[in-house]
């Protein structure tokens, strides 16, 4: 039977320690750094897949109080390309002319005194509601 002295037991105790403590630490990194990153990033690469989709672009047909309709021209859902949609506008519609927000605090904009049909415009889609509404200032006239 071999008998180790103190000292190669020590530097075996040490280096057994080290190593545990590295492999503990990897651990720990993989699990509550690695892991949660890979799986934010997954969430952010889906909503914006999501978002991409709600994405349509187009030329104003009709605008009415609380609805507009628009000819759509890109859009983030290849089935909506072409085709002429109507949305309705709530108080939580973000209504964008340009740098301006429209209706601040939820205020409800009657939309028909700023768009004109012909206006190119930017949409946020979610089912038949728009979440926003965006167009360049000076297309209006």
């Amino acid at each position: 039977m071999v008998f180790l002295n103190r000292k190669t037991f020590a530097l075996i105790a040490v280096f057994i320690f080290i190593l545990g403590g590295g492999i503990g630490a990897m651990i720990d990194h993989y699990y509550y750094i690695t892991i949660p990153q890979l799986n934010a990033m997954a969430e952010a690469q889906r909503q914006q897949e999501a978002l991409n989709k709600a994405v349509r672009h187009g030329k104003v047909v009709e605008v009415k109080q609380q609805e507009l309709t628009v000819a759509v021209t890109e859009s983030g859902e290849e089935t909506e390309k072409g085709k002429t949609i109507t949305v309705t506008l709530t108080p939580r519609t973000n209504i964008q002319k340009g740098d301006l927000f429209l209706n601040r605090d939820g205020q409800v904009v009657d939309i028909t005194q700023h768009l004109k049909p012909g206006i190119e415009v930017d949409l946020l889609v979610r089912g038949d509601k728009a979440m926003a509404l965006y167009w360049e200032p000076g297309e209006e006239k």
